[in-house]
């Protein structure tokens, strides 16, 4: 059986790349009513969310298949697990909904529930309670990858507060490990907040350098648009024709006779009197290179 030729693939990638955009549009696309900064953040939240309920649903399914549903384990966990997905779910349709904070408050609620409710449940297990203890960093990533530092300071202080608490509501404890394991949560959690504030303060620069090049580009448009004068924008490098009109305002259709979409897309020679050459062209974009700006006199050829 001779291999599928080059042309036979070619429907099959753009049918992918079709499906792959569709996907990213209905999944992770923001929504439109939400500050540009938070589109970021968004996006994020919506694939974490995913994430966690395919790995979750694959955790619940690899114990099924194990035989595990007849131990105490899945019975304590699966009713709750099953909540989170669901839980989870909502998240997820807050955020496409535009409720951004919303749906990260409640991701991160659900880090924290779901981790101290494992820790309480197997109080009895001590070993399993130590080892659980150092989960409750993902509600502190969580946090600093989606909420303000100052929310990521102020879950990690209740955090500490709570570990603290941990040897009192659990008295079998061993206290070395658990004083092990206390110190590597603090200090990693410590480094989240301090990772928290130097990303946000970024952010905001970041933020405020969108919020002003969509301001000027909003300023050049309009000069654009409203310039009495005629204003072709070519593309001298694109290789299926020569010099494109790529954009052109109202006064450059109003002097030639044309909509702007009969001119955007057409090569500029659509109002030449006589076509160029590319050696023409080719020696006025050095010019142009070289001098900067270029003050000529031509003549349009009208559509008419």
């Amino acid at each position: 059986m001779p291999p599928p030729s080059a042309s036979s693939e070619r429907p099959l990638r753009s049918k992918l790349r079709a499906w792959l955009a569709a996907a990213d549009h209905q999944l992770f696309r923001p929504a439109a009513t939400l500050p540009v900064g938070l589109r970021r953040r968004s996006r994020l939240l919506a694939g974490l969310l995913l994430a966690l309920c395919l790995l979750t649903g694959f955790v619940i399914g690899v114990s099924l298949l194990a035989g595990l549903k007849d131990g105490p384990l899945p019975g304590v966990y699966l009713p709750v697990t099953v909540i989170g997905i669901a839980t989870m779910g909502l998240a997820f349709y807050l955020n496409r909904a535009g409720h951004y904070s919303a749906a990260a408050w409640l991701l991160v609620a659900i880090s924290v529930v779901g981790v101290w409710a494992g820790i309480f449940l197997n109080g009895t297990a001590v070993d399993l309670s130590i080892t659980q203890i150092q989960y409750v960093l993902l509600a502190v990533i969580l946090s600093s990858l989606l909420l303000p530092a100052r929310a990521t300071a102020i879950l990690v202080a209740a955090q500490l507060g709570g570990l603290l608490l941990l040897p009192t509501l659990l008295p079998g404890l061993p206290a070395p490990a658990f004083a092990s394991m206390f110190i590597f949560v603090s200090f990693f959690a410590l480094l989240m907040v301090m990772s928290a504030g130097i990303s946000q303060a970024a952010q905001t620069d970041l933020d405020r350098q969108t919020q002003a090049k969509m301001e000027s580009e909003a300023r050049f448009r309009l000069l654009f648009s409203a310039s009495p004068d005629a204003i072709l924008v070519v593309d001298p490098h694109d290789q299926a024709r020569p010099w494109p009109i790529v954009d052109c305002n109202e006064a450059a259709c109003e002097m030639n006779g044309y909509t702007r979409a009969e001119l955007v897309g057409q090569s500029v020679d659509i109002l030449n009197v006589t076509p160029s050459t590319p050696a023409e062209r080719a020696a006025y974009l050095e010019r142009v290179r070289a001098a900067g700006t270029l003050h000529l006199e031509g003549v349009h050829r009208h559509k008419d």
